[in-house]
């Protein structure tokens, strides 16, 4: 028989959704499954549905709690597995037919992660297709530049796990933290894993939620945030300066990232105090010997403490890229 895969739906007030993702769930050809269902104290039709699917079906078990966050959640399933895999499906997604299957393919490898459908705010969809590849543990580590930014290592959805692994290593998601506590599992979870296997298959559909806690920003969301990177940075071991490079300059555009998105709710001193903090010392030291213009502009009008004159550059740099951009398409019509 073939082992037995645990799959953790963590749900909150998703009767719109629920049926559809459990129904896909159901239809998977990979037949010796678990579906671990944490009613995390929905006050919609949620527990009620999820209970009827129960009745009807031995292999779900549906687990009440009271509202805890989607990280409580998680780790009250696992700890309720009984499977050898352990796969995640949010409860308002939903996955193809051969999800599982595809996956188990390669259930030798100690991680596997798959290309996924990701529907955009404007409601299209794109596709997410990986390359074919086999990484060990020590080849990710030496070039983060090859790995990060790609989508590969951000959520534990479209991921095969050990539970083996998990168990050891006494793997939970943060409960501390609402956002960013995927990334920060995965990263942990590599820590343990000899090989990865990155297959091109796409069998999973992330769909897009306005409203949902990955599109909110909370007043934390920065400390959050900071905490995630500090993970990802200790992982990594770069093989040469220029590996090196490619994680400062990562540093940095998540600290410009996140001047920019608290500017309008934080004064100058309280963005210098975010610009301060130890995490980003490397990075600016970097940019203040290495940087753009645009970079050094950013620098000094936090250390200034007026942030405003960024933004102005940062308007008039817009402005007149269009303008350039629009001389490029005259230039080109006339030379056509």
């Amino acid at each position: 028989m073939n082992p037995k895969v645990s799959v953790i739906v963590p749900a909150y007030n998703v009767e719109h959704k629920i049926r559809e993702c459990l129904n896909s769930i159901l239809l998977q050809t990979y037949d010796n499954k678990e579906i671990i269902v944490v009613d995390d104290g929905s006050t919609d039709r949620t527990s009620e549905i999820c209970d009827l699917f129960e009745k009807k079906h031995d292999c779900i078990k549906v687990i009440h709690q009271k509202n805890k966050g989607v990280s409580v959640a998680r780790n009250v399933a696992m700890n309720n597995s009984s499977g050898t895999y352990i796969v995640f499906v949010d409860s308002d997604d939903v996955v193809e037919p051969q999800y599982i299957d595809e996956l188990m393919k390669w259930k030798e490898y100690d991680f596997v992660t798959s290309g996924y459908y990701w529907q955009k705010p404007d409601m299209s969809w794109e596709i997410r297709k990986f390359e074919d590849t086999i990484v060990t543990k020590e080849e990710l580590k030496a070039n983060p530049s090859k790995f990060m930014g790609k989508y590969y290592f951000g959520s534990p959805w479209a991921t095969l796990m050990k539970k083996e692994i998990i168990d050891f290593a006494n793997l939970k998601f943060n409960e501390n933290i609402n956002s960013g506590e995927d990334t920060l599992f995965i990263f942990k979870y590599l820590q343990y894993v000899d090989t990865i296997k990155i297959i091109s298959v796409c069998g999973y559909k992330y769909y897009y939620y306005p409203n949902s806690l990955a599109n909110t920003k909370h007043d934390n969301f920065w400390k959050w945030k900071i905490l995630v990177e500090k993970e990802i940075y200790n992982f990594f071991n770069p093989s040469n300066n220029e590996e090196q490079t490619a994680l400062l300059n990562r540093i940095f555009d998540v600290l410009r990232d996140l001047l920019r998105d608290y500017s309008h709710q934080m004064s100058n001193q309280e963005l210098f105090s975010l610009y301060k903090n130890p995490f980003f010392k490397d990075c600016i030291a970097y940019k203040k010997r290495r940087g753009t213009i645009k970079e050094h502009v950013l620098i000094y009008s936090v250390e200034w403490k007026h942030y405003e004159l960024y933004v102005m550059v940062d308007k008039m740099d817009k402005i007149l890229m269009k303008v350039i951009n629009k001389l490029k398409r005259i230039a080109k019509k006339y030379r056509g």
